[in-house]
């Protein structure tokens, strides 16, 4: 019984340290941000009795959200400005430059 026990204990240790290596490893791809401990408060207030399980997941929730807006909103501008005659682009991107939209 030991000698068919031993490889899956094996194999389950093996896949456990990859998971376990994976984790860490996404871990690492992550950056933390500072925000005001008030401003913390009083999120953790808001996401009480909602499905918010922490303060970082409602943060995450609305970056994502709203990287996904500002991306939308990108490529529309780049489709309109497509469609100009180069001139008439170049002042617009110039002017939009000028007023800090674009870098």
């Amino acid at each position: 019984m030991t000698c068919l026990l031993t490889p899956l204990i094996l194999d389950l240790a093996i896949n456990y340290l990859s998971f376990t290596d994976k984790c860490m490893e996404s871990r690492r791809q992550y950056k933390t941000i500072s925000i005001p401990p008030e401003l913390y408060l009083q999120i953790e207030k808001l996401i009480e009795d909602t499905g918010f399980r922490s303060v970082t997941e409602f943060i995450l929730f609305y970056i994502r959200q709203t990287v996904g807006k500002i991306k939308a909103r990108k490529q529309k501008a780049d489709a309109i400005l497509d469609k100009l005659p180069e001139k008439e682009a170049r002042i617009i991107k110039s002017k939009l430059k000028e007023l800090g939209y674009f870098e």
